[in-house]
């Protein structure tokens, strides 16, 4: 038995994107008899789903929320602007995190560093160390910078890329080994530190297939304040939504996920048959009555957890291929571009024994290429219990 101890962003409730992965993780280590720790912030914003095991425990550390960034803070010149780490590292550190880390780390068999902004508490290069990443945070800058109309955000963006470059350098030669999510995020890391680099599965709970030709709702799942999410979310509803609702006027757009604020409210009063249901619990509840799951994405980093989770409840789903990235298989995906994504969706809402197709495709998917059998053999491979 092995002792493992995980410094996470946010505390591994599997309710949002990130957080899945390391809950299904820390699970199956736990299945194989080791014992697992975790030290991380568990934001009052989030939901909070306990993880509950003998072999388990968490140091999490309560705090209000994410501190987000705006324009007036470009004044705080020495925090933001003199400062070797980027913001969107430095706005999630804990000095009660640092405090446990420091104590604790002498205790366990591998330290995982899981997620970009963990990196700040590695001090020194220990063979030990892994980090894990779960979305490459410096190209999603860059994309960002490139994307980004307003000057003043441009700028902070661009420092930020420049310093997430500089950040990463430095806090990967700490590391013996680098575990990303997507092939391409592999090939950069890999330019940067001499650390071992492999390509992780992302391990998915195998769910009863929800998949019914008599749903005939279409659905979004994720987190509404991740940018990507928001951009994403907002162009279909302006630019797809109508011109499917009047095809389809039984139909509803379901919206599932944290922290949708007031500007979202706002927007759906616009728009016939969208319900925004925020945090549900049990997702096998509105996939029942979903034909169709979106993902309408068009900047991606790392993999997206969304259309795993889609697929992994048989929703056959319309999605970017940019939305793809990372996945070993599309099975059960109906791809779609900007200039044709509402035709595709009603396209595919036509042909029911397509969509069963597709749901049959990505369920068999989800349990061929994210399994806890493809964890194992990534495990033996990585030699963490050597």
């Amino acid at each position: 038995m092995k002792k493992f101890l995980f410094i996470s962003e946010t505390y591994p409730s599997g309710l949002t994107g990130t957080s899945v992965k390391t809950r299904n993780t820390i699970q199956h280590l736990l299945k194989l008899g080791h014992k697992v720790d975790v030290a991380c912030i568990s934001f009052d914003t989030l939901v909070k789903k306990e993880l509950k095991h003998k072999n388990f425990r968490a140091f999490a550390i309560r705090e209000k929320g994410i501190r987000r960034f705006r324009i007036g803070w470009f004044w705080r010149v020495f925090e933001i602007i003199f400062t070797y780490k980027p913001f969107i590292v430095s706005s999630i550190f804990n000095k009660k995190v640092q405090m446990v880390f420091d104590a604790l780390e002498e205790e366990y068999d591998r330290v995982f560093f899981d997620g970009f902004a963990t990196l700040q508490y590695a001090r020194k290069k220990d063979a030990r160390y892994i980090y894990i990443d779960d979305e490459d945070i410096t190209y999603l800058m860059k994309r960002r910078v490139d994307q980004e109309s307003n000057i003043f955000l441009k700028i902070f963006l661009y420092t930020e890329f420049l310093r997430s470059l500089f950040f990463e350098k430095i806090k990967l030669s700490y590391m013996n080994q680098v575990w990303a999510i997507a092939k391409e995020d592999q090939k950069r890391l890999k330019t940067l530190s001499p650390a071992k680099t492999l390509l992780m599965p992302t391990l998915i709970e195998e769910q009863k297939n929800c998949f019914s030709k008599k749903s005939k709702d279409f659905i979004f799942v994720g987190t509404l304040s991740w940018r990507e999410n928001y951009l994403g979310l907002r162009w279909f509803i302006k630019n797809c939504w109508s011109e499917i609702s009047n095809d389809f006027p039984d139909s509803k757009l379901l919206i599932v996920g944290q922290q949708g604020d007031d500007s979202w409210k706002k927007l759906i009063k616009n728009y016939k048959n969208i319900k925004l249901l925020g945090f549900v619990d049990e997702l096998d509840s509105v996939f029942k009555k979903s034909a169709i799951a979106i993902s309408p994405v068009f900047v991606n980093v790392g993999i997206k957890i969304k259309v795993l989770t889609y697929l992994s409840y048989g929703i056959p789903t319309v999605s970017t291929k940019i939305s793809t990235g990372g996945m070993a298989s599309t099975n059960g995906i109906y791809l779609a571009n900007r200039n044709n994504f509402a035709k595709k969706t009603k396209e595919l809402f036509k042909k029911s024994d397509l969509r069963l197709k597709l749901s049959k495709e990505g369920w068999e998917n989800i349990k061929k290429n994210h399994s806890g059998f493809a964890l194992d053999l990534f495990f033996s491979k990585s030699k963490i219990f050597d």
